[in-house]
């Protein structure tokens, strides 16, 4: 089993480094950018609706 380390006094970060992180417009990008997942789109329920009827149809 691995041990796990865990730092319980570690030092609190700069005010340079929150800022440095702070970059909200890659954020807003990323978020623009982001592909929609295949389960919530409209057409995959048709195709597995359409594939499920054929098979429930062929096995009659």
């Amino acid at each position: 089993m691995n041990k796990i380390n865990i730092v319980i006094d570690r030092k609190s970060p700069s005010s340079k480094e929150i800022k440095d992180r702070q970059n909200f417009s890659k954020i807003l990008k990323n978020y623009k950018n982001q592909k929609v997942d295949l389960l919530k789109k409209p057409l995959f329920y048709g195709i597995v609706g359409i594939a499920s009827l054929l098979l429930f149809i062929s096995f009659m």
